[in-house]
């Protein structure tokens, strides 16, 4: 028996349903997401309005759940066929991981060369880059298992995708309920078990974030992508008392967020619920009620949603999230920016000059490569057979 390949689409293929159709709201968000990410990794004076902002809830939760959502829509259709499913999440999962070690190489020689040329060490830069010759650092990043800061949240889209074809394939059974209710499971037992931070042991860093704990936040979000009667129901009919409870409870946590009268818990116990490396409950909690409100927001008034700029950021975030991550890491190698207004305000242009032009490079080569495959098409279609 042999395992099915992995193809290409040909191009006499039908294009897919509208209901497949790119979703500038999608994309929108997405593009957000990504540029609040990439300010407040080089430390910017918006970051004090740009993280966490709404409550215990940053950009990394909403770009995973949005990833989850839209794997959910994409792939649903798709439930019968387990292994067109799985070429398209290992074609994902190769993508992001390309995407990962394409920017874990070039800060690797930034860092080399930036020691090769007698300048200080850049302690802010991963560790392992500039102990020593280095290698250790990159064979453990090549290998996932080396995740310092800001080169631990692409790993996570090498393991995602993986999961959705059995998500979708137990959904497509009627058994979704089951495998979100054990995905939470695992959620509750790296709460119990795991430590609240990054593993640090010798060569291994796993990363700001918990594997185990935000996998349950990708697999809500593909489920709900893939049920469209939720969607009918709580999103687009929403009932009162849901829009009531869910602007009550965000209101309150961004009460508890902001208000130092009311101390609702002590700080240990509230640093404990709203940690973000493990995706405690309240934070886990705090981003379902703003994601819901989103949500109605964007179903009724969708153009509110819309913003093109961010739109082609969001619709090639692989490449600009790696642009951002890059920028950061340059600029941590000169310190002395953040001590003064204009050196952070030049940080902050810098990547989003960076992410901006990024996403326009990007835009270009996706329309010359659409225009090239048009063309020989078209011509084909044109000449007449002979016989």
């Amino acid at each position: 028996m042999s395992l099915p390949l992995c193809h290409r689409p040909s191009p006499n293929q039908p294009a897919p349903p509208d209901s497949l159709a790119r979703d500038l709201r999608f994309d929108t968000i997405r593009g957000a997401l990504l540029l609040i990410m990439a300010i407040n990794h080089v430390g910017s004076d918006l970051s004090t309005a740009l993280y966490q902002p709404l409550g215990f809830v940053s950009a990394a939760e909403g770009f995973v759940f949005l990833s989850g959502i839209l794997t959910g829509r994409i792939d649903h259709p798709a439930g019968n066929d387990f292994s067109e499913m799985a070429c398209r999440a290992t074609r994902r999962a190769r993508r992001a991981y390309l995407w990962h070690a394409f920017g874990l190489v070039l800060v690797w020689l930034w860092v080399r060369a930036w020691l090769a040329f007698g300048q200080p060490t850049p302690f802010a830069l991963p560790p392992l880059f500039h102990q020593g010759n280095g290698l250790s650092g990159l064979l453990g990043g090549l290998t996932l298992v080396y995740q310092p800061g800001m080169l631990d949240i692409l790993p996570m889209y090498v393991g995602f995708p993986l999961l959705a074809p059995l998500v979708l394939r137990f959904h497509h059974r009627g058994h979704g309920l089951m495998i979100w209710l054990l995905s939470g499971a695992i959620w509750a037992a790296d709460q119990l078990l795991a430590p609240p931070y990054p593993i640090l042991w010798g060569p291994i860093n796993t990363g700001a974030f918990h594997f185990l704990s935000w996998q349950w936040l990708f697999i809500t979000g593909v489920i709900l992508g893939a049920e469209p009667r939720w969607e009918r129901r709580a999103i687009h009919q929403p009932r009162r008392w849901m829009l009531y409870a869910a602007i009550a409870g965000a209101a309150f946590l961004s009460i508890v967020r902001y208000s130092t009268l009311l101390p609702w818990w002590d700080y240990q116990t509230l640093d404990a619920l709203t940690r973000k490396t493990p995706l405690a409950l309240l934070r886990l909690l705090d981003f379902g009620l703003l994601a819901y409100l989103l949500a109605v927001l964007g179903s009724r008034y969708p153009q509110l949603l819309v913003a093109r700029p961010l739109a082609l950021l969001g619709r090639h975030s692989l490449p600009v999230f790696s642009a951002s991550i890059l920028c950061a890491q340059l600029v941590l190698c000169y310190p002395e920016l953040a001590e003064v207004s204009s050196g952070r305000w030049l940080k902050t242009s810098f990547v989003v000059i960076a992410v901006a032009l990024t996403a326009l490079a990007c835009e270009a080569y996706r329309r010359w490569l659409t225009q090239a495959e048009v063309g020989p098409r078209s011509l084909r279609i044109r000449t007449p057979r002979t016989r």
